[in-house]
């Protein structure tokens, strides 16, 4: 009887410990992939702008929130970034909530238009609010 029951007390400071250690780690494998995934979501936002052919007609701060707007999931925060290396010009742009993101991801495009002999990089940055 004396053995069962030490079976079964260590049967259950196994299951403690296990409960205990995937409750602290979980959260972060959570984190850990949320940030993969912001930074995938980021590359291709980046790559479907920077190879659109309305990119060098993106100068309105506005046009430019409204066509990220529309490429992004609708729970993200965003910040973008259209540097013309050419004609030195920087255009930035992001959401109102963009600087409470605990988590964020960049993914950079590069793009050279031939007719106006520029050359792009969007730097687009997603990110989330999480918690509370």
């Amino acid at each position: 009887m004396r053995a069962l029951e030490l079976a079964l007390m260590v049967v259950v400071v196994a299951l403690l410990y296990a409960t205990l250690s995937a409750v602290s780690v979980m959260p972060k494998l959570s984190l850990r992939n949320d940030y993969f995934l912001l930074r995938e979501e980021a590359r291709s936002v980046a790559a479907v702008l920077a190879e659109s052919r309305a990119l060098p007609k993106l100068r309105d701060p506005e046009l430019l929130r409204t066509v990220i707007g529309a490429l992004t999931p609708p729970n993200r925060e965003f910040r973008v970034e259209v540097v013309d290396v050419v004609r030195n010009w920087t255009l930035t742009v992001e959401t109102p909530n963009f600087e409470d993101c605990t988590l964020a991801a960049t993914g950079v495009a590069i793009y050279s238009d031939p007719r106006s002999g520029s050359i792009y990089v969007v730097k687009v940055t997603l990110g989330r609010i999480t918690g509370g």
